[in-house]
């Protein structure tokens, strides 16, 4: 039964409009619109680069949260007596990360829709090094997501009340991961609470490359670091849930 969900709701998200939208479509508009603005205020052709890469940053982070949704939509609700009696019998936090995976890589191709279309449109140059760089900063900042999505998609999966918890909690990340603006202009300790993110350290590492021609491989391994942290903190969470589950056969957070 759990498994047959599963397998419905990852269906679904490979035919969802929305998640069409956000993958192929959406990259492109925001590319030339961040684009042409950028362009005219006269930044170089770094700069622009940074910029399309931090847009494809924000399409992911779109498309894990919507598909992150669509699993829980409407099976998990009507058949919570089930879904609970399920969870208490059987480990499912391997699972758990695989679904967050899957929608990973569902996302990644917005990453490289939006990059070709960056460099197509505003003839950007791109050497073999950037190419390679580019490559890292896509498995860097996927790492990053995978790792501060786990706990906080398992929230999502596991509560009632997951949907608020998205709110409430992914878009200051988001907000503070200097995908949009960056960390350097935060007071310190705004910075101080931005740098707890795997995400911001991996934003940082591009923003470095591209903008600033400055390559901090130890950015690489605080990322790791980091994001193994956060692996451990969402096992802890996930038992926390699965104790409560145990003893009262449901769970209200």
């Amino acid at each position: 039964m759990f498994y047959h969900i599963l397998k419905v709701q990852q269906a679904k998200m490979l035919g969802d409009p929305t998640i069409i939208f956000q993958i192929f479509i959406q990259p492109i508009i925001f590319t030339l619109l961040f684009g042409y603005l950028y362009q005219s205020s006269g930044k170089s052709d770094a700069a622009l680069l940074a910029v399309f890469i931090g847009v494809a940053q924000m399409t992911m982070w779109q498309v894990l949260l919507y598909a992150g949704g669509i699993i829980v939509r409407h099976e998990f609700n009507r058949e919570r007596t089930i879904f609970y009696s399920l969870l208490s019998q059987t480990d499912l936090f391997g699972i758990w990360a695989k679904r967050l995976f899957f929608c990973i890589l569902l996302s990644t191709p917005s990453f490289v829709i939006s990059i070709v279309t960056g460099i197509t449109v505003f003839q950007i140059s791109l050497g073999m090094t950037d190419f390679i760089y580019i490559v890292i900063g896509i498995l860097l900042y996927s790492a990053a997501l995978y790792a501060i999505g786990l706990p906080i998609v398992l929230l999502l999966f596991l509560t009632i009340h997951g949907g608020k918890i998205i709110q409430t909690v992914t878009y200051p990340i988001f907000l503070l991961s200097g995908m949009i603006v960056s960390v350097d202009y935060f007071p310190p300790f705004i910075k101080g609470i931005a740098y707890l993110f795997p995400i911001t350290w991996s934003t940082h590492w591009i923003q470095d490359v591209f903008i600033h021609n400055r390559v901090d491989w130890m950015f690489l391994m605080y990322t790791l670091l980091i994001s193994i942290l956060y692996g451990l903190f969402a096992r802890v969470i996930y038992q926390f849930i699965m104790n409560k589950i145990r003893v009262r056969g449901e769970i209200n957070l």
